[in-house]
C-alpha cells in the first residue's frame, strides 16, 4: 500500500475515533417548535418549544433538570429592529423538569431576527449537556405590505403637491 493512502487512512482513524467518545459522552439535544420556525413571525402567536434530551447510549433522559437561556436579536449594523430597547438582552431563564427526555415551554417572540437559545441540561446523577441553538424569526410579512402602501402613498402625495404648488398662474 502506497505511504499516502497509509497516511489517509491513518488520519481517517484517528480523527474519528477522537471524535466517537465526546460526542458519545455527553448525550445530545434536539430541538421541535409548533408552529415551525419558517412560519413564526412576531407577537402573531405563541410557539411552542419542545427539547429532546438524549443520554450517551441515545436513549430519553428519564429526569433531570433544563436550564433555559433565551437572548434577543443583536443589534443590526444599519437597521435597528422593531424595539431597539431590548436588543441583545437577555429575555427568558428559567429552569424546566426533564420527564422522558422532554422540556417544553410556550413563548411569544416579541422582535424579529436571530435569538440565542442557550440549553444545558443536568441529568439526576449529575453529567450535564450543553447546546446553543439560533432561532431566526422572520418580519411580518403584512407589516411590510403596510409600509409598501405607506410609501407609495407618501410619493403620490408629494406628486401631488408638487404639481399644485409649482403650477404656474394660467390666464394672465
Amino acid at each position: 500500500m502506497p505511504l499516502i493512502v497509509r497516511l489517509a487512512l491513518f488520519l481517517c482513524l484517528f480523527f474519528s475515533a477522537r471524535a466517537a467518545p465526546a460526542q458519545g459522552a455527553g448525550g445530545e439535544i434536539g430541538m421541535q417548535t409548533f408552529p415551525l420556525l419558517k412560519q413564526v413571525r412576531p407577537l402573531a402567536e405563541p410557539v411552542r418549544t419542545v427539547l429532546i434530551i438524549l443520554d450517551s447510549n441515545g436513549r430519553a433522559l428519564k429526569k433531570g433538570t433544563a436550564h433555559i437561556r433565551l437572548v434577543a436579536p443583536a443589534p443590526g449594523r444599519f437597521f435597528s429592529t422593531d424595539f431597539p430597547v431590548i436588543e441583545g438582552t437577555p429575555l427568558l431563564e428559567m429552569d424546566l423538569p426533564i420527564l422522558q427526555g422532554r422540556a417544553a415551554w410556550e413563548y411569544l417572540f416579541p422582535i424579529r431576527g436571530v435569538y440565542r437559545l442557550e440549553v444545558r441540561a443536568v441529568a439526576e446523577e449529575g453529567t450535564g449537556i450543553e447546546r446553543v441553538f439560533d432561532l431566526e424569526i422572520r418580519e411580518n410579512r403584512m407589516r411590510l405590505f403596510y409600509l409598501a402602501i405607506f410609501a407609495l402613498a407618501l410619493f403620490v402625495f408629494g406628486i401631488m403637491a408638487g404639481r399644485l404648488f409649482t403650477g404656474g398662474k394660467r390666464g394672465l
